[in-house]
């Protein structure tokens, strides 16, 4: 039977085995984690491990790949669970894989690549995300809440049915029977609680998650998620969902009762772990008319800076071409200008069949020496895409909206097959059917409290 260090070499060494192990536990990842904080030896270890930049995943040297499994106890690293997209304030979330993930992508490894050998992926966002299992996830509906409430109700009088017993017929060990007793009262106490909760107008009071929404997997990861109030049956035109993070609430409309409820539900969720991690956030149509509105009146705001900057550029010129004819450095900077202007444009095209002029050139040297405008620009360029965009085709490409989507998309996959397909990229029918449905450099950042984030993107 092979070692322990064995099994690790063997783990490193071929990485298509990954998907095959499973984790030694918790004590093992706070190890690892503890190393990443503190000892530069395991860093340098991991260096020499894996120095091939081109092949990350390559061994380059045994003897520190050795000493480098001894000092983690086991190279057996535990594999994330799949499904609904978790950050690293969950419980669920494999610190120890994160920290292969992060020096892999030191090492130059592909985000795909990172995730098919870790579960770790770098959303979008900047952040690094991880799956839970979606394949247990059930959505209770209000008659099978009924249902469930006839049960109790059936179980409360069997138990007081079992007391009066006990009370016509003592017991030789009354202690006992006391114990007995109380523990069916507590059962009966506890049963009727959920009696009435189960039969709360499920569209007005609703019901909590955990009994909403069967998903062991996600209160695990996120205990606190199991008393977001869950209304269903709601009237809402147009909507098949919504999350509400002022009152911790989630909403399945009538409609959405109709169609899938259970993938609104995962969807929902995913809205309330980004407001729990500070992932990038969903909205609503509204919120992009918005944003929309406001991009339009600050592209005009930015608009007149550049004509400013440019004027001021300008008169600036002429002051430098006025003080070029007595002192030198200004006379250096304004043939400088003239010939960096004309190497750049010719002295005679098409766009200027006049030759260079001096006040243009020296101007644009300028600004070029400036960063303001030229930050004004990428500014007004990015406005100025905001400010085209379609209401719902914006509130479509919000990374929340993509990634909720895409949790909808990926919740009945195999941990085989989520391995396989890479999540965030824009989705392929024959390459990758379980990707994002819009492609990645269209998407729109917010945060939580609805301001535009510039950064971020994947591989910008």
């Amino acid at each position: 039977m092979p070692s322990l260090l064995d099994s690790a070499l063997g783990w490193m060494q071929d990485p298509r085995r990954t998907q095959q192990l499973q984790g030694t536990g918790r004590a093992i990842q706070q190890g690892l984690l503890n190393i990443q904080q503190s000892d530069k030896r395991f860093q340098d270890l991991f260096d020499k491990s894996f120095g091939d930049p081109k092949q990350p995943f390559k061994v380059t040297d045994k003897k520190a790949l050795s000493e480098l499994t001894q000092m983690t106890q086991s190279g057996l690293l535990g594999m994330a669970e799949v499904g609904m997209f978790v950050g690293a304030g969950s419980k669920a979330f494999d610190k120890a894989m994160a920290f292969t993930a992060t020096k892999l992508e030191k090492k130059g490894a592909s985000p795909q690549e990172i995730w098919k050998e870790t579960g770790t992926v770098r959303g979008p966002d900047g952040q690094w995300r991880q799956e839970i299992n979606d394949a247990e996830a059930k959505f209770v509906t209000a008659p099978e809440m009924l249902d469930k409430a006839a049960l109790l109700k059936q179980n409360i009088s069997k138990n007081k049915q079992k007391i009066k017993e006990s009370k016509e017929y003592p017991d030789l060990f009354p202690k006992e029977l006391n114990k007995a007793q109380k523990a069916l009262r507590e059962e009966n106490k506890a049963n009727k609680e959920l009696v009435d909760t189960y039969t709360y107008n499920q569209a007005f009071t609703g019901s909590p998650a955990k009994l909403a929404i069967e998903h062991p997997e996600l209160y695990r990861a996120y205990p606190e998620l199991e008393e977001v109030r869950v209304m269903q049956g709601t009237v809402k035109p147009d909507f098949l969902g919504a999350f509400i993070p002022k009152y911790n609430a989630l909403e399945v409309t009538k409609e959405g009762l109709k169609q899938d409820p259970r993938s609104t539900a995962l969807h929902e969720m995913q809205h309330a772990i980004q407001e729990k991690e500070g992932f990038a956030v969903g909205g609503n149509v509204d919120t992009m008319s918005q944003l929309i509105a406001q991009s339009k009146y600050n592209l005009k705001d930015i608009e007149r800076k550049i004509i400013n900057q440019r004027d001021a550029a300008s008169d600036e010129a002429r002051m430098y071409i006025a003080k070029a004819q007595q002192e030198p450095e200004f006379k250096k900077f304004v043939d400088d200008a003239f010939d960096k202007y004309k190497a750049q444009l010719g002295e005679k095209s098409e766009d200027n069949p006049f030759g260079v002029d001096l006040q243009d050139a020296v101007q644009f040297q300028l600004l070029e020496q400036s960063p303001i405008l030229s930050n004004y620009i990428k500014e007004a360029e990015s406005l100025r895409g905001l400010a085209n965009l379609d209401p719902y085709q914006g509130y479509r490409a919000l990374m929340g909206e993509a990634e909720a989507r895409l949790t909808q998309t990926r919740k009945d996959l195999t941990p085989e097959e989520r391995r396989k397909y890479f999540p965030f990229e824009f989705q392929d029918k024959n390459l990758n059917p379980y990707g994002l449905d819009v492609p990645i450099n269209s998407l729109i950042n917010l945060d939580e409290r609805g301001n535009l984030v510039q950064s971020g993107l994947l591989g910008q």
